[in-house]
């Protein structure tokens, strides 16, 4: 008898899959991540919820990125627990919280992925005055973290990284087929995995983007389009059952007989649900394949999906629920 092995292609395919050579869904699973940890602050302090920080640095030239928080932090146990296994739920949502993003894997795709086309992927963390940080690496056709305490003292470093007190500085490098957008800061802030973070009063996200010429630092945030009751055609609470559960929601639509791309260009169909996690913008789809639905405007919010996604993924028998 012999245990059956997973071909480095599986592994490979599957650490990129989800990230569409889109850098807008590169950042997302990081930006997301630091916003989760602010918000687990939150909840085991108990702390104010004033102006958090997430600065994202984009180097053009270089094709390096950067997303930096001042949350929780990471020690070497926390590292090893997040990133240790692979596919796992890290998510924290057995212990209260509620995350989203991939329910804990989104980093390890990110970082994984850039580390198999030879980038350099890293995690800088501080936390209670140590400096701790993990490598992504594949050797041998494996993945392999790396994370140690850094034998450099942390008063020497954290000016350099932005770090004042607790938090984590994730690097990593492009792949070559992910291109960066000319209108960057335009496409990052309009995306839709990322619109209610940056509605959120209370964090405040600076993208900086370098090129060998000049550095710019741009403030994101993301109002809403305000749509007006006379374009509005349904608003509705909707329940209906999926494998023995039984899903609330509420849908909202409106029509804008002449699409203006300026103001309603980022707007489909967005589906989210009660914990704001953000699934989809066209519907699943049905916005790009029926002819006139293009003018079509509106919301789909789901309550409860991600505690039945989170329990499916967790089962003996894992079923991907969400497509």
């Amino acid at each position: 008898m012999r245990e059956v092995k997973t071909a480095s292609r599986k592994r490979k395919r599957d650490v990129g899959k989800v990230l569409d050579n889109d850098l807008r869904k590169y950042l997302a699973e990081i930006v997301t991540n630091s916003d989760d940890s602010y918000r687990r602050l939150k909840d085991d302090t108990n702390e104010v919820d004033h102006q958090k920080r997430i600065v994202i640095e984009v180097d053009k030239s270089k094709k390096l990125v950067s997303v930096t928080d001042n949350a929780e932090g990471m020690d070497e146990d926390d590292l090893y627990e997040n990133f240790e296994e692979y596919g796992a739920d890290k998510s924290g949502r057995s212990e209260g919280h509620k995350p989203r993003g991939l329910y804990g894997q989104g980093a390890s795709d990110v970082l994984l992925n850039c580390s198999l086309h030879n980038k350099a992927a890293i995690i800088k963390s501080i936390k209670n005055e140590k400096l701790f940080t993990c490598k992504f690496l594949w050797k041998d056709e494996k993945q392999w973290i790396d994370p140690k305490e850094s034998k450099t003292h942390v008063r020497d470093i954290r000016s350099s990284i932005g770090i004042p007190n607790n938090g984590s500085v994730v690097s990593f490098g492009l792949p070559d087929h992910v291109s960066i957008p000319r209108d960057l800061v335009d496409q990052i802030r309009k995306f839709y995995m990322l619109r209610f973070i940056f509605n959120k009063p209370n964090r405040h996200v600076t993208l900086v983007t370098k090129t060998a010429c000049k550095t710019e630092k741009t403030v994101l945030h993301y109002d809403f389009p305000e749509l007006t009751e006379d374009k509005l055609i349904i608003e509705k609470g909707i329940s209906f059952s999926f494998s023995g559960y039984t899903i609330t929601g509420k849908l909202v639509l409106y029509e804008v007989e002449s699409k203006d791309e300026a103001q309603y260009g980022e707007l489909k169909i967005l589906t989210y649900d009660d914990e704001e996690n953000v699934y989809d913008n066209t519907f699943f789809g049905f916005g790009d394949k029926h002819p006139g639905t293009e003018n079509l405007f509106g919301y789909l919010q789901l309550n409860g999906t991600a505690d039945i996604i989170s329990e499916k993924l967790n089962q003996k028998f894992p079923e991907e629920i969400l497509t």
